[in-house]
């Protein structure tokens, strides 16, 4: 079974992979909240401050938010699968991200965590499938 047809991990083979060690797409960390919305005009807001793009990837089926910190720049991306996922698409979609990422740690149950420059990237079963990218806590200098 491959990632693109299971829950639409395909997502992740067409995500633009070279802005992930500072941010992720098109706009890096700190960017102002006004700077998403021009980027990507397709984003709502949400009733938590966050910008949410509902229903992206060829099927509809996941969503991004956005979120910012208290001074409305960007802190995280967070991609949410709708569906319960599998073992195996889980197993796989871990199995691709170590590939673009190198190894991960282990940061709980169902949970794994890679680093890359400015930005951490983690995978998250729990009732959904989530991947969010945020800003390191202590980015190298």
């Amino acid at each position: 079974m491959s990632i693109s047809p299971v829950f639409g991990y395909s997502a992740f083979v067409t995500q633009p992979l070279e802005n992930t060690s500072r941010g992720w797409g098109r706009v890096n960390w700190g960017a102002a909240r006004e700077r998403v919305q021009n980027i990507y005009p397709q984003t709502r807001s949400t009733r938590f401050g966050s910008l949410e793009i509902p229903g992206s990837g060829p099927t509809g089926n996941y969503d991004i938010v956005f979120d910012f910190d208290a001074d409305a720049r960007l802190k995280s991306v967070e991609m949410a699968f709708h569906g319960v996922p599998s073992d195996t698409g889980f197993l796989e979609l871990k199995q691709w991200l170590s590939d673009q990422f190198g190894s991960s740690t282990v940061s709980g149950a169902w949970q794994y965590t890679w680093s890359r420059g400015q930005t951490e990237i983690i995978l998250a079963r729990s009732q959904h499938l989530t991947v969010t990218y945020r800003k390191a806590a202590n980015p190298p200098a």
